[in-house]
C-alpha cells in the first residue's frame, strides 16, 4: 500500500518561496484536486507543554486555511478515522513538515460559498508516548 497525492495546494509567500501541500490517501487511484488558498494558508505551530530548551521532543501541528467553493466541498477531511489523510509540506522541493490530518480540529463555517476551510494536522510525536 501506498500513499498517492489526493488535494494539492500552492502558494508563494512573501518572499516568493514556493510552497507545496500535499494531503495523501493510502492506495488512492484518481485524479488530484488542486485547492485554493486564503490570505494565510499556512500556520505551524509548536505545541509543547516545557518551554525548556533541552526539552527533545516538541510537537507540532500544521493549520492549513483553504477556499470552499461550493458547501460541503471539503467534508472528505472530516470523516470517522483518524490518521487516513497524510499531510507533506514542502518548500521550494524540500519536505519541511509531515503529519496527519485530525478529523476533530475540522472547521468549516455555515455561510454562503466561497468560504475558508480550517484543517489541522499534526505530526503525532505526542502518541509515542503511548507505545
Amino acid at each position: 500500500m501506498a500513499f498517492a497525492d489526493k488535494y494539492q495546494v500552492f502558494f508563494n509567500d512573501l518572499y516568493g518561496l514556493e510552497w507545496e501541500i500535499d494531503f495523501q490517501e493510502d492506495s488512492f487511484a484518481g485524479t488530484v484536486t488542486e485547492l485554493t488558498a486564503t490570505g494565510s494558508p499556512l500556520t505551524l505551530e509548536y505545541t509543547s507543554d516545557s518551554d525548556e530548551f533541552y526539552q527533545p521532543l516538541r510537537p507540532s501541528k500544521a493549520i492549513v486555511n483553504v477556499y470552499s467553493f461550493t458547501d460541503f466541498a471539503l467534508t472528505d477531511f472530516y470523516s470517522d478515522q483518524d490518521f487516513r489523510l497524510k499531510t507533506i509540506i514542502k518548500c521550494e522541493g524540500n519536505i519541511k513538515w509531515q503529519g496527519f490530518v485530525t478529523t476533530s480540529e475540522y472547521s468549516e463555517p455555515y455561510d454562503c460559498a466561497p468560504y475558508p476551510v480550517t484543517i489541522t494536522s499534526i505530526d503525532g510525536l505526542s502518541y509515542l508516548k503511548n507505545i
